[in-house]
């Protein structure tokens, strides 16, 4: 118990460092756990380690003993937006390349034969969008930032030697931030007028999952995340001739998803997995800043509808204990392609991963490498705006697993 207790503090220490994990475009994150990310997060069927937390409560049973699982990842996102304003006949590529590094813990014991309790520290959802300072749209966006962290206990039970469920509730907290220029300084036409919407907050849900195997050569499983609201609120302020400031409050929702997977061994050391996650992008509504000062109030435009991804993914496990993994995944766009919005620019995602595990004794690392591939280009002709958007990217994450006992 002493030995628990001191990985609980360290996870708990090393993520506390963190306190702004921010991702990259799209609120879906996957990158939990480098086999489960080497599998192209096709790991609803096969989540058979602690990063199982995240992926399918159920496959925590599978963990022996107790084992403590942390890592990070590296990514680099960039998003090319070329715009144009009919009245000024402007085009030009406006965003910033944006580095991102979201850690992920986990740790999970065997308490009885059939019994098996797990924790997560980790960012389910966010993304981080920076335009260039003088891009000719910025009343509409210049920095935005969306920020998490979850706190996901949960629980397994192993009904037979074939199925075993599992249950979760996770808390979340998460920060947004907004800026804009929205306005010219009539005393210097040279100054902006900016605006920062600064807001964080709290919300909490479920997760559930299962997991069955009837034969020795398959396995399936199904994992359901609930949507969880988070009620913040924070203040706005504006710098320049119109300099002013007002508390504001407003709601950042995570919408609730629905994954099936099903496993599939050729040989003992050979498998395939195909999963179809659907997500309920519908949930999300328009983004609304309600301030103190009415002036201040704002309202972001969304048009999301309900998304099915898929992904899919091999592993080979040969002598030394060593094992390879790749995997794709397809995930479109969850925005009316007519109505995509400078704040949230999310296009289709599209990419490959490769990995690498290896165990030694109680030691078992886990490496993986993610390419995005360059998306459709989606045009959005809302407000004042008119432009095309296209997302690429490439991240690795590195992750180290001991088992305690």
């Amino acid at each position: 118990m002493r030995r628990i207790f001191m990985c609980c503090l360290w996870v708990l220490v090393f993520y506390g460092m963190n306190t702004k994990t921010v991702l990259g475009q799209g609120y879906n994150n996957f990158f939990q756990g480098g086999r489960a990310v080497g599998l192209a997060g096709a790991f609803t069927a096969g989540a058979k380690d602690a990063s199982a937390v995240f992926y399918n409560p159920a496959g925590i049973i599978n963990v022996p003993g107790t084992q403590v699982q942390a890592g990070w990842s590296i990514a680099k996102y960039n998003t090319v937006a070329t715009v144009g304003f009919p009245a000024y006949a402007l085009s030009d590529n406006i965003t910033k390349k944006v580095w991102l590094f979201p850690p992920a813990m986990y740790i999970v014991s065997r308490i009885t034969s059939h019994i098996t309790g797990g924790f997560g520290l980790y960012s389910p959802m966010g993304y981080n969008i920076q335009y260039k300072s003088d891009w000719p749209a910025r009343g509409l966006g210049t920095k935005i930032q969306l920020s998490s962290r979850s706190y996901n206990p949960v629980i397994a039970y192993r009904i037979n030697q074939e199925m075993s469920i599992g249950v979760g509730f996770q808390y979340v907290t998460g920060k947004y931030l907004y800026k804009l220029s929205p306005l010219l300084d009539i005393n210097d036409p040279l100054t902006e007028v900016n605006n920062k919407y600064d807001i964080d907050g709290s919300g909490n849900g479920f997760t559930a999952g299962i997991q069955y195997s009837p034969i020795e050569q398959l396995g399936m499983g199904v994992s359901y995340r609930g949507s969880v609201v988070l009620n913040s609120d924070g203040a706005i302020t504006r710098t320049g001739y119109a300099a002013d400031q007002s508390s504001v409050k407003s709601k950042i929702t995570i919408p609730a998803s629905l994954a099936a997977g099903v496993q599939f061994f050729s040989r003992p050391e050979v498998s395939f997995e195909a999963d179809v996650i659907w997500t309920q992008w519908s949930a999300i509504k328009n983004q609304v800043f309600t301030a103190d000062n009415p002036s201040l109030s704002l309202m972001q435009v969304r048009r999301f509808k309900n998304t099915i991804q898929f992904r899919f993914s091999m592993e080979y496990t040969i002598e030394y204990n060593a094992v390879f993994r790749t995997g794709y995944f397809y995930a479109p766009e969850q925005t009316r392609s007519d109505y995509i919005d400078p704040s949230f620019p999310e296009t289709r995602r599209e990419g490959t991963t490769a990995g690498f595990g290896w165990s030694y004794e109680r030691f078992t690392v886990d490496a993986a490498y993610v390419h995005f591939f360059k998306s459709n280009e989606n045009t959005s002709e809302i407000n004042i705006f008119s432009g095309t958007f296209e997302n690429t990217g490439d991240g690795a994450i590195f992750n180290i697993s001991y088992r305690i006992r």
